[in-house]
């Protein structure tokens, strides 16, 4: 029986795996990494979220479900480290009135320390 090799960059118990990363990085070509720029690419990613409808470059939208891929589990290591249920990530206001939060709560600390 063959196991199924898992191609996430987040391990089966939700950290992120770099090396796994690294291995599955599509192949570009040298003609194509001047269209693999951050702003290609950030396009991209808004285009295959449902967020915009431009004209985006092929290299960058074949990346974009990667790069989604990417920033979720970041978002999730975020919510983890700050102990956050990660349901929160669907509410922008919330989580920036927690971090308001604590960087208020930080500021007096140092205040008064």
């Amino acid at each position: 029986m063959n196991p199924r090799k898992n191609t996430s960059v987040v391990s089966d118990d939700g950290n992120l795996n770099s090396t796994d990363a690294q291995k599955h990085v599509p192949t570009v070509l040298n003609r194509d990494i001047k269209d693999r720029t951050l702003t290609n690419l950030y396009n991209a990613l808004a285009v295959f979220r449902g967020e915009d409808a431009m004209k985006i470059k092929p290299v960058a939208g074949d990346f974009a479900p990667r790069l989604a891929e990417l920033h979720d589990a970041l978002d999730q290591a975020v919510c983890d480290a700050y102990g956050w249920e990660h349901d929160i990530l669907s509410d922008e206001e919330e989580i920036l009135r927690r971090l308001l939060a604590l960087n208020l709560a930080r500021a007096e600390a140092q205040d008064n320390g």
